[in-house]
């Protein structure tokens, strides 16, 4: 828990990013959830009339269970000093820790287009999110973007959350609501295109090299949910050539 206090920064000068706000502060209902959990569940599920931002664990709406020394780095290069960052699922939201112990919400994160937690380098994009660097070449990269769905109850034969007494049913008002984290993988062009890390995204992307990939892919038999597997196809697919690169 970092002093109950959130703080949201909008987008700014980067050192400045890290320094603006410090004496403003609102409520924040996602603070009140506990994060002792030492590892991050993959479903969660809470009550239809519960509200997910105070309801959602910290541990497994954030990416990483803890906040973890990093630094930010704009389109043009320049870095901000280190802190500690986490991203916000829920919210889509990058988050930090700043000197006074305040979490703050970067609310406007235009200016950031790289993110560096930990031992490990994303790339940000305003709208879809952070997406974690698993390969890198000149031309671009093969990302891992961690995501939360949402899944409904499946309805009965008499409608969503029926329960039936004698003769009389009734649709319950309290409905269980489950999160799901899944991970979904992506092929990044440093022009920011963003492509599916399916056999048809790396067509498209490789486009003048499909032959090839189309015979590797069948011979060793690439589980494209397989995070080992995009790898070495990634990595073959950039032996080929970057003349073979759109």
């Amino acid at each position: 828990m970092v002093n109950g206090r959130t703080l949201i920064v909008g987008a700014v000068l980067l050192d400045a990013l890290l320094e603006v706000g410090k004496a403003i502060s609102i409520a924040a209902c996602f603070l009140a959830c506990s994060v002792d959990s030492y590892s991050q569940p993959e479903t969660f599920t809470i009550n239809a009339r519960q509200n997910p931002a105070g309801a959602l664990p910290i541990s497994f709406r954030c990416l990483n269970v803890d906040y973890q020394d990093g630094y930010l780095t704009d389109p043009r290069g320049e870095k901000t000093k280190s802190a500690k960052f986490n991203y916000d699922l829920y919210l889509s939201l990058l988050t930090f820790i700043n000197e006074m112990g305040d979490t703050l919400l970067i609310k406007e994160p235009a200016a950031v287009t790289y993110v560096h937690i930990g031992n490990e380098d994303f790339y940000h994009h305003v709208k879809s999110g952070l997406y974690k660097i698993l390969a890198a070449d000149t031309f671009g990269f093969l990302t891992a973007n961690a995501q939360l769905i949402k899944r409904l109850p499946k309805p009965t034969n008499e409608g969503y959350g029926t329960t039936t007494n004698g003769t009389t049913s009734t649709v319950s008002r309290s409905l269980d609501v489950t999160y799901e984290r899944i991970t979904k993988y992506y092929l990044i062009e440093r022009s920011g295109a963003i492509s599916p890390a399916t056999k048809q995204g790396f067509y498209r992307t490789f486009r003048n090299q499909e032959d090839i990939l189309k015979a590797h892919i069948n011979k060793e038999k690439v589980n494209f949910n397989n995070e080992e597997d995009l790898v070495r196809l990634f990595r073959y697919a950039i032996s080929l050539g970057s003349q073979n690169v759109k």
